[in-house]
């Protein structure tokens, strides 16, 4: 009986210290395993800083105008007969636009002329006399008085002539005409518009504060909605002599060449004022920052050195997209704050923080926390064409 009992209580010990050790032995395990575990490495696209030559500008917008632009418009009452120009075509100096009917006026300019020819010989005839004094110096004097008239009827009839055919006062490009022939005008109506087209100006405005940056001469860019991929130069010509008490502003006007003619008067423009010197700036994408209230930060890639050369066979199940990406080079994130200059379209400008060549996480950043791995693909990167970044040049 004792010897049973003994055996017994032996396999009860053998049982439970099994059982006891397993279950301290698996959480041996656990505990190293857990110790020892790095998640898979983020995928995430990632670029290197680079140091390019800065040029500032003052930003503003304006709008284009003509150097001369004017409503074509009757000085005579009359009636159109002929018309020279067709709307929308390019026109000369001079050239006649608008023909009005002149057959009264031509009438009376015969009629004047007649009587110039008869004050004319009356004067003369009147002046012989005054020499010999055989006429009062009265009669002389309305002699002259009559010619000089005749003079001016002719004269004045004549410009009424003149001008009942209308010209263009300068070149230009002609618009959409509203007369028509046979409408009768009276003096002030409008027949077309003409603008001239090159060189054309820009009207634009800044704020006070950069008026001691700014001098004629000084170049700019333009751009138009109409052709968004084309920039067009041109230098200022004249700064306003006031500035606006109610906007501080002040006005800005530059002379912008218009060879091709596609620029037309009215059009929106975005005007960049360049600045007389470059300098030399850090620049990376806008994507890459981190905005926070705690201050502005990216996160920057170097290599893993204590990296393994293949990820382990858990890893490749949990993340087959990092099992992938086993053979490229792994990094490490590290979060740097940073300090922003002015920001250029995509890119911005970074004063401190990082250098020229530092390899910068572009997108992914949520994926990351300070200290994490990663691996770069840049296959959907947005600030690079679609390829894998050489990360060893």
């Amino acid at each position: 009986m004792k010897k049973r009992m003994v055996i017994l209580i032996i396999i009860l010990i053998i049982v439970f210290g099994g059982i006891f050790g397993y279950d301290a032995l698996r959480s041996h395990m656990m505990k190293q395993y857990f110790a020892n575990f790095q998640p898979p490495p983020a995928t995430i696209s990632a670029i290197k800083a680079k140091n390019v030559a800065w040029t500032p500008y003052i930003s503003s917008v304006g709008s284009i105008t003509a150097y001369k632009g004017v409503n074509i418009t009757a000085q005579q009452a009359g009636q159109v007969d002929k018309i020279y120009f067709r709307s929308g075509e390019l026109v000369k100096q001079g050239e006649p636009l608008i023909g009005q009917n002149v057959a009264l006026d031509a009438q009376d300019l015969k009629n004047f002329q007649a009587k110039l020819v008869l004050a004319q010989a009356s004067f003369d005839r009147e002046q012989k006399l005054f020499k010999t004094h055989f006429v009062s110096a009265a009669d002389f004097d309305s002699a002259k008085a009559n010619l000089e008239e005749a003079k001016a009827d002719v004269v004045k009839t004549q410009n009424t002539i003149d001008q009942k055919t209308i010209k263009a006062p300068f070149a230009g490009k002609i618009g959409i005409r509203v007369a028509n022939v046979g409408q009768y005008l009276n003096p002030g109506d409008q027949l077309a518009a003409l603008q001239s087209l090159n060189p054309l100006r820009v009207i634009f405005s800044t704020p006070e504060q950069n008026l001691s940056q700014l001098k004629v001469g000084q170049a700019i860019k333009i751009k138009v909605d109409t052709y968004p991929d084309e920039i067009f130069t041109g230098k200022i010509s004249a700064i306003d002599s006031e500035v606006n008490t109610q906007t501080r502003n002040i006005q800005i006007e530059a002379n912008v060449p218009n060879d091709q003619l596609k620029l037309v008067p009215g059009m929106f423009a975005n005007v960049k004022v360049l600045m007389p010197h470059d300098v030399s700036a850090i620049v990376i994408p806008q994507t890459a920052i981190n905005y926070t209230l705690y201050g502005d930060s990216v996160y920057h890639l170097v290599p893993d050195k204590k990296a393994p050369k293949t990820t382990t066979k858990q890893t490749k199940k949990k993340d087959k997209t990092a099992a992938k990406a086993s053979k490229q080079k792994l990094y490490i994130a590290k979060q740097v704050y940073v300090t922003l200059g002015k920001s250029r379209g995509s890119e911005v400008q970074v004063l401190t923080g990082i250098k020229a060549g530092d390899l910068i996480v572009s997108s992914g950043q949520l994926k990351l926390q300070n200290g994490s791995r990663a691996v770069v693909n840049n296959s959907s990167n947005i600030n690079l064409p679609p390829k894998t970044i050489n990360t060893e040049e």
